[in-house]
């Protein structure tokens, strides 16, 4: 596990990635602040509407947090918490930005297209670490589940002298389930 966290540190850059999910979080969070704020009229955009800037940037910044921690402490809980939350940040990031390529078509370009366009670069970008954290979130976990256990017996006795009785060989087996025994009657 420790090796395929250690490409993804390589890969990622020390931890970059993960930076960069929890600046995007909160840069979701401050632009949407900002829409929500210079919004006109009653019919406002559907991504300030669904709250998108918000669950979606909490959601990016739990999930670089965690990935950070899982970096720092290779625990099991923390590698499968922060696969989850790739896992849902990536599916939190593709549904943030099919919201906003629709929000394009009815934004008052005056006020908030240029936020858009920000937050439809920042929400890709987003979408495509969250993947990649994902990959080597999953490549960690197979390699913790593929690891090999090494059984090793106690000795309760410091009396090697003592030879062990012979062990009696298996049982034979055979396809019979059911053998009755035979009645002497």
């Amino acid at each position: 596990m420790r090796k395929v966290l250690k490409e993804h540190l390589q890969a990622a850059g020390d931890r970059k990635g993960e930076t960069v999910q929890i600046l995007i979080g909160l840069i979701h969070l401050g632009f949407g602040s900002v829409l929500l704020m210079v919004r006109r009229g009653h019919l406002g955009m559907l991504f300030i509407e669904g709250g998108v800037p918000f669950w979606g940037g909490a959601c990016f910044i739990i999930s670089g947090s965690l990935s950070v921690a899982a970096e720092k402490n290779h625990t099991s809980c923390l590698v499968r918490s922060s696969l989850g939350t790739n896992i849902l940040s990536a599916m939190v990031a593709f549904a943030g930005t099919a919201i906003l390529l629709m929000d394009f078509g009815v934004t008052n370009w005056d006020v908030g297209g240029g936020y858009l366009a920000v937050l439809t670069i920042f929400t890709v970008l987003e979408f495509f670490i969250s993947v990649i954290a994902t990959h080597f979130g999953c490549q960690a976990t197979r390699a913790q589940a593929n690891a090999s256990v090494i059984f090793l017996p106690n000795a309760f006795g410091t009396d090697f002298s003592i030879p062990s009785p012979a062990a009696s060989p298996p049982p034979a087996y055979d396809n019979v389930a059911y053998m009755p025994k035979e009645s002497s009657e």
